[in-house]
C-alpha cells in the first residue's frame, strides 16, 4: 500500500514539471503582431525587443511601436578617438582627396558588442513577414547613443525603421559620438523612412560590409539629417570582403537644414551597381577640405542621379579645398554607364565665409567615367573660381 507521502510524489511531481515546462514555452515562441518597447511594455527597452528577434525570430509581420519618450541605445564610449587619417588617389592625372565614413577614427571596445545591435539572420522574416519600429500615436520618440553607432542592423533582413505615427514625424536618433544607423552585413530590403538623425562628425546613415555580405535593396526615403553630420549617407563603406551593394534607393531626402549643416557630403555612393538617386536636397554644407552635394565614387555602376536639388555649399575656415555640386569618379576602365540629369546645383561659395587660397568651385566633376549621359541640368554658381560646367 502506498504511503500518502508517496502518492503525492507520484500523482503530483510530475504535474508540476509538465506546468514548468508548459510556462517555459512562451518564452521561446516567435513573434507576430504588435507589441509595446518601453516602460510598462511588453519588451521594457530596444535592447530587450532585439535580443528576442535574434533568439526567436518571428512567425508573421511584426510591428515595435515605441512608447517611451526618450531612449538610451546600449554603447561603450569610442577608445582613442583621432582625427581620421586623409586616403588620396590619382584621379585623371590630379591628386583627389577621397570621402571618408566619418571624421574621426577610434578603436572598438574588445570585451563584447561595443554597441546596441540586432544580430541576425532573423528567423522567419521575410517580404510579408517584415520588422518594423515606429513611435506609438502621438509620440515624439529620440533615440539617444554614445558608442560607436546609435543602432546597428548585422545581417538582419526585412527591417523597417518608420518615424511616423499620428503626429507626424516623431522619430530622431541622435549619437553623441559615433554614426546614426548603421546597415551592415547581409542586411537586405531595409527601409529608412520619415526619421531624423543627427551624427555629430559621423555618418548618419552608414552601408557597410562584413563578414557574410553587402547589404542589397536599402530604401531611404523622406528622413532628415542635420547637427553637423559628417556625410547624410555614406555607403559602402567597404570594411571587408570585395563586391557591390545592388537595388540602393535614396529618394526625398533632406540632407542639412536651414539652419543646420552637413560637413563632407550629402551623399556619397561607392561599391554599388543600379542605385538611384533622386528628388533629394541637399543644403547648407560647411568643411575645412574638400566637400560635395552627390557623390558617386570608386566602384560604381548604372547609377542614376536626377531631380536633385543642391545649394548653400561653403568652403568653412582657411583650409583650402574644392566644392562640388555633383562629384563622379570611377575605377580606372569600369564602363560605368551613368545617367545624371535634371539636377538643380546653385549658391556653390568659398569667398563669403572663409579665406582659404588655391580653392576652387565645380558644378559636376567627372574623371575616368565611361558611357555616362550628363544632361538638363541647371547650373548656377557663385565666386571667383573658374567654374568647371560639363552641360
Amino acid at each position: 500500500m502506498l504511503q500518502r507521502s508517496s502518492i503525492w510524489k507520484t500523482l503530483f511531481l510530475p504535474l508540476v514539471f509538465v506546468l514548468s515546462i508548459c510556462s517555459c514555452v512562451s518564452s521561446f515562441a516567435q513573434l507576430s503582431g504588435t507589441y509595446t518597447v518601453g516602460v510598462g511594455g511588453d519588451f521594457p527597452s530596444i535592447d530587450s525587443a532585439f535580443q528576442k528577434l535574434s533568439m526567436d525570430g518571428v512567425a508573421g509581420a511584426v510591428t515595435f511601436t515605441l512608447t517611451d519618450t526618450a531612449y538610451v541605445a546600449p554603447g561603450k564610449p569610442l577608445k582613442n578617438l583621432r582625427p581620421a587619417t586623409p586616403r588620396h588617389a590619382i584621379i585623371g592625372g590630379e591628386r583627389e582627396e577621397l570621402s571618408l565614413p566619418s571624421a574621426y577614427e577610434f578603436d572598438l571596445p574588445t570585451d563584447g558588442i561595443p554597441a546596441l545591435t540586432l544580430a541576425g539572420p532573423i528567423v522567419g522574416a521575410s517580404a510579408t513577414n517584415r520588422i518594423t519600429f515606429r513611435p506609438a500615436a502621438g509620440r515624439a520618440v529620440k533615440i539617444v547613443g554614445n558608442g560607436a553607432w546609435v543602432i546597428r542592423l548585422l545581417d538582419a533582413s526585412y527591417f523597417t525603421f518608420d518615424g511616423i505615427n499620428s503626429g507626424g514625424t516623431s522619430l530622431r536618433l541622435q549619437a553623441i559620438a559615433g554614426n546614426g544607423l548603421q546597415i551592415e552585413g547581409n542586411s537586405d530590403n531595409v527601409i529608412v523612412q520619415d526619421t531624423q538623425i543627427g551624427t555629430p562628425s559621423f555618418s548618419a546613415i552608414l552601408l557597410q560590409s562584413a563578414a557574410n555580405g553587402i547589404p542589397d535593396s536599402t530604401l531611404v526615403q523622406r528622413n532628415t539629417v542635420d547637427s553637423y553630420s559628417f556625410n547624410g549617407f555614406f555607403g559602402v563603406n567597404l570594411a571587408v570582403g570585395t563586391g557591390v551593394s545592388r537595388g540602393l534607393r535614396l529618394s526625398n531626402n533632406n540632407f542639412g537644414t536651414a539652419t543646420d549643416s552637413i560637413a563632407q557630403a550629402g551623399i556619397v555612393v561607392q561599391h554599388t551597381d543600379g542605385a538611384w538617386i533622386n528628388n533629394n536636397t541637399v543644403r547648407h554644407l560647411r568643411r575645412a577640405g574638400d566637400t560635395f552635394g552627390i557623390g558617386a565614387i570608386t566602384r560604381h555602376f548604372r547609377t542614376r542621379i536626377w531631380n536633385n536639388k543642391i545649394f548653400d555649399v561653403r568652403l568653412h575656415g582657411t583650409t583650402g579645398g574644392i566644392l562640388r555640386g555633383i562629384r563622379l569618379f570611377g575605377t580606372l576602365g569600369d564602363t560605368t554607364r551613368s545617367a545624371i540629369y535634371n539636377n538643380m546645383i546653385f549658391d556653390l561659395d568659398y569667398a563669403s565665409t572663409g579665406t582659404a587660397t588655391g580653392s576652387s568651385i565645380r558644378s559636376i566633376q567627372h574623371t575616368d567615367l565611361i558611357l555616362d549621359t550628363i544632361a538638363y541640368n541647371s547650373i548656377w554658381l557663385t565666386g571667383a573660381s573658374i567654374a568647371s560646367v560639363p552641360n
